[in-house]
């Protein structure tokens, strides 16, 4: 068996270690499929709902959005679209495990291979150098090549089924999800969803494919937003905010950021509560049994 090129261990090792726990790059993921489902203005949020053009659209943003976010890490190439540590690398993106099209041009050349599944909420990037040997022989109508079994051994992954976050509205009961989306209006289907999804992060794109409308984070804060028309059912909802993030931890909750939010049903308790417990405004107060009596929850600007 061929060992790993140097060059791509290399590469794979240099974003592993820029990117910790591959967080970053999860959220990149999340980001390129918000933005190809474009909720906010279309209300999708499944693969299924996109037409073919556009799921073939999905590898130039996720590239666009690599390099946007990791420019200290990447330039551009002259004959691929990335230059990493003096490595031309091509970018490429393909919705099914091992599945990328790999053209003539990138003979010699690195690939940065590129997968995430929504089902699963698990991505996989790694690097490969381009030769003949670990390409499967014809191709399709532009002379593409897929990658044969023993390139497939010589990947060097950054991360392999590493977890982002997830679609909430995806991974839903389908009749939990069509009762949030099917609410009124933008306010009445946040409420909704933060009354439904509770214990979990719910990424930003979410908000925005819920609500479907401007400024809709606007619609989560207080002043007639659904922390002002949910805390009389004793939902908290927290958000990036330092504050809420030492609630959080106090809680051993999720702790939200970049946009995140998380909904808490929570009930006042005393120093007694051995568990975990949050002071808030002078009270303390812990998440809420099923069987516990409802409290307004306090107010956390």
């Amino acid at each position: 068996m061929i060992g790993k090129d140097p060059t791509s261990i290399e590469l794979a090792e240099h974003f592993r270690s820029s990117i910790p726990h591959g967080e970053e790059m999860g959220r990149v993921f999340r980001q390129t499929f918000d933005q190809a489902y474009d909720g906010q203005h279309t209300g999708r949020y499944r693969p299924d709902q996109l037409s073919k053009t556009e799921l073939a659209h999905i590898g130039s943003l996720l590239e666009i959005n690599i390099r946007r976010t990791f420019k200290d890490l990447i330039s551009d190439g002259q004959a691929m679209d990335f230059l990493i540590l003096g490595a031309e690398v091509d970018c490429k993106y393909s919705k099914q495990p091992f599945g990328w099209m790999i053209p003539n041009e990138a003979l010699g050349h690195y690939a940065m291979l590129c997968h995430a599944s929504e089902n699963l909420s698990t991505f996989r990037v790694g690097f490969l150098r381009i030769t003949p040997e670990i390409l499967n022989a014809g191709g399709n109508r532009d002379q593409k090549r897929t990658i044969n079994k023993t390139g497939r051994q010589q990947i060097a992954w950054s991360w392999f089924d590493q977890t982002y976050p997830k679609n909430t509205l995806l991974h839903l009961d389908p009749a939990l999800a069509d009762r949030i989306m099917s609410g009124s209006s933008g306010q009445v289907r946040l409420n909704t969803l933060f009354r439904l999804v509770q214990l979990e992060l719910i990424p930003r794109g979410v908000i925005y494919t819920v609500a479907q409308q401007k400024d809709p984070m606007k619609r989560i804060r207080s002043n007639g937003g659904s922390r002002s028309a949910l805390a009389p059912e004793g939902i908290l909802i927290l958000g990036d905010y330092q504050r809420h993030q030492r609630i959080a931890r106090d809680l051993s909750l999720p702790v939200c950021t970049k946009g995140d939010s998380l909904a808490v049903r929570v009930v006042s308790t005393d120093q007694t509560y051995e568990g975990p417990k949050s002071l808030i405004s002078g009270q303390l107060w812990r998440v809420a049994d099923p069987d516990d009596p409802i409290e307004t929850a306090p107010d956390v600007p």
